[in-house]
Parts: C-alpha cells; sequence; structure tokens
C-alpha cells in the first residue's frame, strides 16, 4: 500500500468467492495475526516493509464480523471504556470529548445513554450496533480501517447507512477504509472506489466498477439489467480468472493497487 502525498480518501471492497479467505487476508493486513504466521515480507507502506504485526496494529483498526461489545453497557460507557485503554495518555475529559466527537460523527449521539443489547436483551438496532463497534476500533484515530463484511446481517437501509458514514469518514479524515463485502447494492457501490477481486487465492480484478464494466463488455458479456457489475463478476469469475491469466502471460506482470 502506498499513502501519496496528496492525501485522497479510498474506500477498496474486496470481493471473492465464498470460502476462499479473504477473512484471514483482511486478519493479516490489519496485524492481527501471531509473529509466528507473519511474512515480513508481505506488506509495505510507503515503500517501508512491515517487519512486525505489532507495527501493523498501530496504524491499522480491524472490525471483525462478530463483535465482542458488553451487552449491559451503554454506547457511551462501551465507548469511553475502549478509550480509557486505548488513549491512556489523554485525560479523563479529553477522552470523553473524543468518545462525544466520535459518536456525532456516526450518528450515535442519540442513544448514547442506550443499552448496546444483544439478540436476547434488547438494545440499539443492529446498523447502530456496527457503528458502535467500528467506533471501539477507530477510538485511537488509525489512519487506516480494516473492516470484515460490515454490512453483514444488516437491512439494506442499515447497511447503505454504515457505508455512507465510512466514505463520510474517508474523505473527512483522509482514511484509507479497506472492507470485504456481501452482495452489495447498486446504491452502496457509488460510495466504494476501488475493486478488488479475488478466486482462488489470485488476483481477478483491482480498479474501479467502471474498469470493470469495460472489461465484462469486452469479454463480450452483457450485463443483465437486474445485477451490478460485481454481481456479474462472479457468476463469470471463470471467464475473468482465464483473461488474466493471458494478461500476465502477456505482460509478464501483475497490476496490484499502488492505493488503498
Amino acid at each position: 500500500m502506498n499513502k501519496k502525498k496528496k492525501k485522497k480518501k479510498h474506500i477498496c471492497d474486496m470481493k471473492d468467492l465464498s470460502g476462499t479467505s479473504k477473512s484471514t487476508l483482511l486478519l493479516i493486513i490489519a496485524g492481527r495475526v501471531k509473529d509466528k504466521d507473519f511474512n515480513p515480507k508481505t506488506i509495505s507502506i510507503n515503500d517501508h516493509p512491515m517487519s512486525t504485526p505489532s507495527q501493523l496494529r498501530t496504524i491499522c483498526g480491524f472490525v471483525s464480523q462478530e463483535d465482542n461489545l458488553l451487552r449491559f453497557l451503554t454506547v457511551k460507557e462501551t465507548l469511553l471504556f475502549s478509550a480509557k485503554f486505548r488513549l491512556k495518555e489523554m485525560t479523563p475529559k479529553e477522552r470523553e470529548l473524543r468518545v462525544e466527537n466520535l459518536m456525532q460523527e456516526l450518528g450515535l449521539f442519540h442513544v448514547a445513554h442506550s443499552f448496546v443489547g444483544d439478540e436476547e436483551n434488547r438494545g440499539v438496532s443492529g446498523g447502530e450496533r456496527k457503528r458502535v463497534s467500528i467506533v471501539v476500533d477507530m477510538i485511537h484515530n488509525p489512519p487506516i480501517l480494516v473492516l470484515d463484511e460490515p454490512t453483514l446481517g444488516l437491512d439494506s437501509t442499515s447497511a447503505l447507512h454504515v457505508i455512507e458514514l465510512l466514505s463520510s469518514m474517508a474523505k473527512s479524515k483522509q482514511r484509507i477504509v479497506i472492507l470485504s463485502i456481501h452482495q452489495p447494492s447498486y446504491r452502496i457501490l457509488q460510495y466504494i472506489s476501488k475493486f478488488l477481486i479475488l478466486s482462488h487465492g489470485s488476483l481477478v480484478h483491482n480498479g474501479s466498477l467502471e474498469s470493470l464494466e469495460e472489461r465484462i463488455s469486452n469479454l463480450g458479456f452483457q450485463i443483465p439489467m437486474q445485477l451490478n457489475a460485481l454481481e456479474f463478476s462472479m457468476e463469470i469469475i471463470q471467464s475473468l480468472e482465464d483473461s488474466t491469466s493471458s494478461s500476465i502471460v502477456d505482460k509478464n506482470e501483475t497490476s496490484f493497487p499502488s492505493s488503498m
């Protein structure tokens, strides 16, 4: 990954067939693996190799599919608890101000004193709970935020709201957002600037939605009206794989993302 001098907002979506270890890849990118499982030659930022997972953990926030929120804490208590451990250099007043600003930014201020809850104990909504999970892992203001299927289990409106907020954060805070997503709607796609499609551990596509549409067209396919390009790419994944393999043979190189 290369963060250029002129900062730009970026949301990179990672898409692949189910069961092909995209979650594992996100864990590696975010430094959430043991030292013995980490290859120091695999990830570089600004041309500087990351030698240990701990280096990545300091600059990457990570939001997993399943959260570990405490159901009987309120939203504000949950965030203050996280801030107390991650922002030890701040005074209690400064930590509270950080929490209040983040709640305002992610639309959680109105549920600050509501219990988080869970499946058995009613609390905030599913979309609000997901936003709480996001704030917990960005309380220390990491420049890179990695999320594993942040819209999983949400209805279409809540899913769209989560992606809108992530896009707003990427733009206002100049933050890089990397996420995997399952069956995104066309409205969600407009907030994502780059798509990384993987299949069987290999890169199939890296670029904008427009470039994916053009590539599908060049292969002789027409995207059905009821599908978007990303959904349709899963149906013709073998053709995309074959065309990528041919391109690699011709160019003798693979194009990986220079910026996320």
